[in-house]
């Protein structure tokens, strides 16, 4: 049997919730893992803390992807942040990805 397996990308508090909101409509069998993307508050961040302390969680794991870098670094912090999503999406394996923004767009 193939489990569905969800990855959320979201990296505001809408999509959070937006995430948890769709989360909560899914089959208990779905597996499913949030990782909060370009986050500028990496130390006491106040989302997964949320998402953490959430007694029966849909999440089976929460992830936190910096956005903090400006200049230069900005570039290597994308790298890094790129070499952690192909490993986490290689070992999570997901069938769908969900990705949702309501920032601006930035190049």
């Amino acid at each position: 049997m193939n489990l569905e397996r969800l990855l959320f990308l979201p990296s505001t508090p809408l999509n959070v919730l937006l995430s948890a909101a769709f989360a909560l409509q899914q089959d208990s069998q779905t597996v499913m893992e949030l990782w909060l993307i370009d986050q500028r508050k990496m130390d006491n961040n106040p989302y997964s803390k949320a998402l953490l302390d959430w007694k029966q969680s849909p999440f089976k794991q929460i992830k936190l992807l910096p956005g903090q870098a400006k200049g230069l670094q900005k570039l290597k912090e994308r790298r890094q942040n790129f070499a952690t999503l192909r490993d986490g999406l290689e070992q999570f394996k997901p069938n769908q990805i969900m990705v949702g923004s309501d920032r601006r767009i930035e190049f």
